[in-house]
């Protein structure tokens, strides 16, 4: 008969075919097991290291998954630090986006009345005198078929002579404070305000006066423009 050991089972040893039972007759041969000899001590095989490798498998994804969570807390914690930061940077007013798109203005000294840009050859001038009535300075641009002719500077409520060629031309004004002027690219800043005049024809061989009131200009009412019409 078969008997329980601490480290193993007692099992009985067929000398005929070799097989390991507990009965007293052999399961295979059916050969009686033998009264002068002992049960054998069978140590069982244990397969230990199948467990252990399916272990470390499962250890190893928990792992990788705890990596996983910890890269996107640390994300989101990074990304909320970001957010905060550059808000507050705006409130303050540090922030770089501010600092490169707020450019600083720089006024300079409005030229005197009678100042004029001139873009012409040698051609017939005629006097040509612009009277302001607008409480506010202006840059008058003078083109002949898109072609910038002459540029004037009026003070508010000046008047200037000037020699220029005759023909015909379309005026476009820049209006605003002479204290606010910055030169003839920005003009008089965010305040400036744009105007357009229908066509201005100076005969030849007269002498020519423009009056520009407040809302109205000589030759008819002064329309609304905008920077980009005004730099056309």
């Amino acid at each position: 008969m078969g008997e329980q050991g601490k480290l193993g089972v007692y099992l009985n040893h067929c000398p005929n075919c070799g097989a390991y039972f507990q009965c007293e007759v052999c399961p295979i041969c059916k050969t009686p097991f033998p009264k002068n000899l002992k049960p054998e001590k069978v140590v069982p095989e244990v397969r230990t290291e199948p467990r252990r490798e399916m272990k470390r498998r499962n250890g190893g994804k928990v792992v990788v998954s705890l990596f996983i969570w910890f890269l996107v807390i640390a994300a989101l914690v990074l990304f909320m630090a970001y957010t905060f930061w550059t808000t507050e940077m705006v409130k303050n007013g540090n922030g770089a986006k501010t600092e490169t798109t707020a450019a600083p203005v720089v006024t300079v000294p409005f030229p005197n009345d009678g100042s004029i840009n001139a873009y012409w050859g040698d051609e017939d001038l005629i006097k040509f005198t612009i009277i302001n009535e607008k409480p506010k300075a202006l840059f008058v641009r003078f083109k002949n078929e898109d072609v910038c002719v002459f540029e004037v500077y009026l003070s508010a409520n000046g008047t200037a002579s000037y020699q220029v060629p005759a023909g015909t031309y379309s005026v476009s004004m820049a209006e605003g404070e002479a204290e606010d002027w910055q030169g003839d690219e920005r003009h008089f800043g965010y305040r400036t305000t744009y105007s357009r005049a229908r066509s201005l024809f100076l005969p030849e061989n007269t002498n020519y006066t423009l009056t520009i009131q407040n809302t109205k200009s000589e030759n008819g009412d002064l329309k609304p423009s905008s920077k980009n019409e005004f730099n056309q």
